[in-house]
């Protein structure tokens, strides 16, 4: 039987490199929106879906990850690899 690892473990073992990624995304939409042409970026599908995978991060549940890789996924074709 696998023992279940805690969550304050998880929390305790993966708190600085979560930290790191938040900055790191917070960074790169400081520098995005500091950009010369950062108006006309505003209707960008890829910055709207930066701020819905924000928004799934905040929602909380356990399926955060799934939305989130769907979110950023191509919708499926059948027949795509014909």
């Amino acid at each position: 039987m696998t023992q279940q690892t805690s969550a304050q473990d998880i929390l305790d073992r993966h708190f600085l490199q979560v930290r790191c990624g938040i900055l790191d995304i917070a960074a790169t939409l400081d520098r995005i929106n500091r950009g010369e042409d950062a108006p006309l970026l505003e209707q960008d599908q890829r910055l709207d879906a930066f701020r819905r995978a924000l928004e799934i991060l905040n929602d909380g549940g356990t399926d955060r990850a799934e939305r989130i890789q769907i979110l950023f996924s191509d919708p499926y074709v059948s027949g795509w690899n014909q």
